[in-house]
């Protein structure tokens, strides 16, 4: 969503996942105080202007589709390694209880205020397919890798959470 969104208007990707980011804390504040802290604020402030850095010296050092084209084994193996890093972390940065960002922590939230009856994963996966589609609408690349990072990873994340929870 943030990717296609952000390539119709005047700003870069991280200026405009910082902004959205910023409206959904408001939002998240007013329902949740715990959502602010430090990991809230750096995961606002860095992840958009860290994945235009990454994208960057990929390019330069031709880590690309193009360049990948050819090798599908290698690009399965890259993409299952990238989401089981991606919810490793989220998990272990979301039950650090140091604050999370808007968008991770909106499900909490909504499993927080109806008393466990609407589950976290199932509100993720909601707003996750909503923001595929929109990216789609807007141009983004919609493919395997957003479907595997979106459906493994809410499921992972959910998991690796519920067990470090219960282990701290």
């Amino acid at each position: 969503m943030n990717l296609g969104v952000s390539s119709h208007l005047p700003i870069s990707l991280g200026t405009y996942q910082l902004l959205i980011n910023i409206v959904l804390f408001a939002i998240i504040f007013v329902f949740d105080r715990r959502s602010f802290g430090i990991g809230a604020i750096i995961n606002m402030v860095l992840l958009g202007y860290m994945i235009e850095f990454n994208v960057f010296w990929t390019d330069k050092l031709g880590i690309n589709a193009e360049n990948f084209a050819d090798k599908m084994v290698l690009r399965i193996i890259l993409l299952s390694v990238a989401v089981l890093i991606a919810a490793c972390g989220c998990g272990i940065y979301m039950s650090c209880d140091l604050g999370a960002a808007p968008w991770d922590r909106l499900g909490q939230v909504f499993e927080m205020k109806s008393n466990g009856k609407i589950k976290y994963r199932y509100v993720r996966m909601v707003y996750d397919c909503t923001a595929i589609a929109i990216g789609y609408f807007t141009g983004a690349t919609v493919g395997v890798a957003t479907f595997s990072l979106d459906s493994l990873q809410d499921h992972l994340l959910a998991s690796l959470e519920n067990m470090l929870v219960k282990r701290l």
